[in-house]
């Protein structure tokens, strides 16, 4: 058998496995539901009792544990796939910090400035004022919050028809995780016109639907709401640069697509996260009232932390009655989940080898800093949180900041505004890992 034959068979033979586990994971699913609304039947509420939730816990994790294995398999056939075509696949970088720097360059103010060789001059004159303006459009920083803001570093994926031979190409197309999901990519991202949001987040769900005979009285389901505010806050920073630096267009570039990009996107999501409400900050999504609470136990025996993540997992299926799309959590703690071992010795997220792409039970991975060490967040993210823009991206240089006339220095700064809000607090539970409550 020919070496592209023997690819290709494996690959066949690769599929049907990923096919036979998702089909028993599945399965396993559906009877772990309906554990659940039999339970809930009976009166009982998983979500608060404690021995009725580890048992649909368990249940649940049957499920998991296959789709983990078929994420496993998908990550070996992403290897087979690379070795037909080697070449790395990059994600385009998001093009709106490229379009600020121009427009920064192109306006009146810059171009009146370097005219007037006020950039390339030693003596201290003519003070340096440019207000560029919105230099990134509301709409470009929409769809650059929606495709990795800053860097771009985006969750791209590269389809297998632009990796493999005709005669080697797979139906479905195989998706090839190649960078790291950010946050701004997991939360709905919308637009608002208003300096406050005006939103209705749900307090209360008793659902009563059951079988009722002829001549009964259905259940009053039970709802409450509450309305919220969501103020816009202002997110940005500065940074110095000589006034030559202005005369050139590379490291004028430099700064702001590598620097000040990487900044406001860094702030946004820590407030996405973890903002307190207070002053001037977003209410994060860990300091909203009503999310879940996981707190990992770290006695005797102790319990590892896809344990406690995975106990998050069915907090959020039985408090939102939906899946969750994501799992937050800070580097060093994944750091800590790739690490554990079972009592074979094993690593329970496989060897070194599998790991090209990042999935935990089967889902896929924020691994940054923006989510605080110690505590992992799992949630509907889509579902259950939105980030509002106000404005686009706004650019300004000035000399007038403290000293930097007389020492001929310009800060650059970069802001935007911005709200945020989580409607659905039951979308979300916060994994202690750290045994903290």
């Amino acid at each position: 058998m020919t070496a592209p034959a023997m690819l290709e068979s494996d690959l066949r033979q690769l599929n049907e496995e990923i096919r036979r586990l998702d089909a028993e994971a599945d399965a396993k699913h559906q009877a772990a539901d309906k554990m659940v609304e039999e339970m809930r039947a009976e009166g009982k509420n998983p979500l608060l009792d404690k021995d009725a939730f580890d048992k649909v816990d368990a249940a649940y994790r049957e499920a998991d544990e296959l789709r983990e294995q078929a994420s496993q398999l998908r990550q070996r056939r992403e290897r087979l796939l690379g070795r037909i075509d080697s070449a790395p696949t990059r994600p385009t970088k998001a093009p709106g910090w490229r379009g600020a720097t121009n427009r920064l360059i192109e306006s009146e103010g810059y171009r009146r400035l370097k005219e007037a060789g006020v950039f390339e001059s030693g003596a201290a004159q003519a003070g340096i004022e440019i207000a560029a303006g919105e230099v990134v459009s509301r709409d470009e920083a929409l769809r650059m919050l929606q495709a990795g803001f800053g860097s771009g570093m985006r969750a791209a994926t590269a389809d297998v028809e632009d990796m493999v031979a005709p005669d080697l190409r797979l139906v479905p197309p195989v998706e090839t995780p190649v960078r790291q999901i950010r946050v701004t990519q997991l939360v709905n991202v919308t637009t608002t016109d208003s300096d406050q949001v005006d939103y209705v987040r749900q307090t209360k769900r008793d659902d009563s639907a059951a079988e009722t005979a002829p001549g009964d009285a259905y259940g009053e389901a039970d709802y409450e709401f509450e309305a919220r505010q969501a103020p816009v806050r202002d997110i940005g920073h500065f940074a110095p640069v000589h006034r030559r630096n202005l005369a050139d267009e590379g490291q004028i570039r430099g700064v702001i697509e590598g620097q000040l990009a990487y900044g406001v996107e860094a702030r946004l999501e820590t407030q996405i996260v973890s903002g307190d409400g207070s002053s001037e900050n977003l209410e994060g999504i860990l300091e909203t009232d009503g999310i879940g609470s996981i707190v990992r136990n770290v006695s005797s025996p102790v319990e590892s932390r896809l344990e406690a993540i995975h106990r998050g997992i069915t907090a959020v299926r039985l408090g939102l009655f939906m899946e969750p799309d994501a799992i937050g959590i800070h580097p060093s703690d994944y750091e800590a989940c790739v690490f554990e071992k079972g009592s074979d010795g094993q690593y329970l997220l496989g060897p070194a080898s599998q790991q090209t792409s990042r999935t935990i039970w089967g889902f896929p991975t924020s691994i940054t800093t923006a989510f605080p060490e110690g505590t992992s967040l799992v949630g509907n993210y889509r579902l259950g949180a939105t980030l509002y823009l106000r404005s686009g991206v706004a650019l300004r240089a000035s000399d007038s900041h403290s000293d930097f006339f007389t020492k001929r220095m310009v800060a650059i700064l970069a802001e935007l505004r911005a709200a945020f809000a989580v409607p659905l607090p039951e979308a979300f539970a916060a994994v202690h890992l750290d045994g903290s409550s």
